[in-house]
């Protein structure tokens, strides 16, 4: 889903004419977080793209014609700044890792269910018992998943590309209606 949010982002800037931006800030990002899982699968890979994202920024388009020094200047505000941003792309991923224990919980409620279920002796009481403790489960879980849910897409999907930049809302006003203070013509 990240990975996903990083390319809106990259097709937005496209849209804007600023890919240019993209490449400089989120490029290096994107390798960097690119790179953490592959740590742990091959880390000569994890290191050559981590390596080509501090190349992008050491040889930032932006900073063309500059000299050597000043490039390796620029250098450690971007890393800081690229560090940053790959830990907030770890923390992101990790909170959304989060929804897998909601399944965790939900294996847990049906065990629970059926212990109950299994209790009683009679078969019309077992049906009630299982028909009310699934609606329940399944509205607690349709709560819990629906506030994760518009958080996760709110806070932590749509700032990674989503530009609040426009038009102002301005209500429409009508002439004489009584919310206008009466003015009647």
């Amino acid at each position: 889903v990240m990975l996903l949010a990083l390319a809106f982002g990259f097709v937005e800037s496209r849209w804007r004419g600023q890919s240019r931006g993209w490449v400089n800030d989120d490029l290096p990002t994107l390798l960097c977080y690119l790179a953490t899982p592959l740590f742990f699968v091959s880390i000569e890979l994890a290191l050559v793209l981590a390596t080509a994202g501090v190349l992008v920024l050491l040889f930032n388009p932006e900073h063309q014609g500059r000299t050597l020094g000043f490039r390796f200047g620029m250098l450690l505000p971007a890393l800081l700044l690229l560090l940053e941003r790959w830990m907030q792309l770890l923390v992101n991923t990790l909170s959304f890792a989060r929804l897998g224990a909601f399944a965790l919980a939900h294996s847990g409620l049906s065990v629970a269910l059926m212990s109950l279920v299994s209790l009683s002796d009679s078969w019309l009481i077992a049906g009630l018992i299982l028909v009310i403790g699934n609606l329940f489960i399944t509205g607690l879980e349709g709560l819990v998943v629906s506030v994760q849910t518009t958080r996760l897409v709110m806070f932590e999907f749509f700032r990674r590309f989503f530009q609040g930049s426009g038009r102002s809302f301005q209500p429409m006003t009508m002439k004489g209606h009584p919310g206008n203070g009466g003015n009647a013509n």
